[in-house]
């Protein structure tokens, strides 16, 4: 009997089923991206339709009308979509001549098909190339999309109060100033891409000055060495998946830390009449909904009144995750208020100690910590810079159990 032996698959067989596959898994990912574009195609025009039906009324009653009174109408009248498109090509535009908003590509109107290569279009939101375009277009109520990468000698901020929002669009914004809102109810939104100062040697690549309003949202922001990446400076900030690191050493504590929360300070080096700091505006308040933040300190709370939110993120602190160790002492108020610091830790990681004053109220509702936060917040300061133990702290609340994970880690899981 003749005997039967298993034959395996040579390489070249290998090679040929890897390749049929290969092709295959490319066809269907092109097939599948079509698919998507084609439906966000259909989306927009259909969007399209919709604005047009809304903005019936206003072009019957009014002539000449502008791209802001444009917006004003459809707001006005509550259009549920965004002023925006699903499909990646397009980009609205107000065609004045035929009373329309039209979808242009490749700088063409394509829809309404029957207005194609009619030019002379208003794009709603403007596509910035250059930095006099990214400033130029910052609008109340409008987006500005960045169309490639861009170097701001002077920064990037509103110079009026209102909402500014500008989608970086995966590109890199070299600035060389402050990217930030100093303007009373001036708010500046901006997402999707890099905010990168290293090459300006500034100190601080992001700032929220008092009244200012600044949100980061998918954003890498990278700053000088020996500096704060982002500084609330009596002002609020939002940072929804932003990542940033504080490196190098820097000539002051006050540059140690990924993000410095700080209200308005008159003396910054203490006023010599009293030999205090003089703390003057409305507190300063930080939320933050997840991201990476890292340095000596990743934040650090740097006077009385700045207020923190924790939602969710990764924290990670050499010196300490969170430093809020100044002593009120220190510290005169103006204007009659009285300034107190509040944190607030809902969820995260923290990979660090807690440091915090005995002005500081910390709140912890959940999240996992290198240290047992039951026992281990154990760096709170006297006004004369002496160490005050956890145990004598009363300001210090956990809202939940301490779960021991077994891993150098503890977790407070809110029942």
């Amino acid at each position: 009997m003749k005997n039967m032996k298993k034959k395996g698959f040579t390489l070249v067989e290998l090679l040929v089923v890897i390749a049929i596959v290969a092709i295959l898994a490319t066809v269907s990912v092109i097939g599948y991206t079509v698919f998507i574009d084609k439906a966000n195609q259909s989306a927009d025009q259909t969007a399209v339709t919709e604005m047009n039906t809304i903005l019936s009324d206003l072009t019957l009653s009014k002539d000449n009308i502008t791209v802001d009174e444009v917006i004003e109408t459809l707001i006005a009248n509550k259009y549920n979509g965004n002023l925006t498109t699903y499909y990646s090509g397009y980009q609205l535009a107000w065609l004045a001549s035929e009373e329309s908003i039209v979808l242009v590509e490749n700088n063409a109107v394509v829809y309404p098909e029957k207005f194609a290569g009619v030019t002379g279009f208003e794009l709603i939101n403007p596509m910035a190339t250059d930095a006099d375009a990214l400033t130029n277009g910052l609008a109340d109520g409008k987006i500005v999309y960045v169309a490639d990468d861009i170097t701001a000698e002077e920064g990037l901020s509103p110079d009026a109060a209102g909402e500014y929002v500008v989608n970086l669009n995966g590109n890199t914004l070299n600035s060389n100033n402050y990217v930030g809102s100093w303007v009373d109810g001036g708010k500046l939104v901006v997402s999707n891409g890099v905010i990168d100062a290293t090459a300006s040697g500034q100190k601080i690549s992001v700032y929220a000055d008092e009244g200012g309003y600044v949100e980061l949202t998918n954003v890498q922001v990278y700053s000088a060495a020996t500096a704060n990446p982002l500084q609330c400076y009596g002002g609020t900030m939002v940072l929804n998946n932003v990542t940033t690191a504080q490196h190098g050493v820097a000539d002051t504590s006050w540059y140690n830390s990924a993000i410095q929360v700080v209200n308005n300070i008159t003396y910054p080096e203490k006023d010599p009449a009293t030999n205090k700091h003089v703390i003057y505006g409305e507190n300063a308040n930080l939320t933050v909904n997840g991201g990476m933040y890292s340095g000596d300190k990743a934040i650090q709370i740097s006077a009385p009144g700045g207020n923190v939110t924790i939602n969710s993120g990764t924290f990670i602190g050499t010196t300490a995750v969170i430093n809020a160790d100044f002593a009120k002492d220190n510290y005169t108020h103006t204007e009659g208020k009285t300034y107190e610091s509040v944190i607030t830790i809902n969820g995260g990681s923290f990979t660090g100690n807690i440091k915090v004053s005995d002005d500081t109220v910390l709140v912890i509702n959940g999240g996992t910590f290198s240290f047992n936060p039951a026992t281990g917040i154990a760096k709170a300061l006297n006004s004369d810079g002496s160490v005050k133990t956890v145990s004598s702290y009363a300001n210090i609340t956990i809202n939940g159990t301490v779960v021991d994970n077994g891993n150098g880690t503890w977790t407070v899981t809110n029942n």
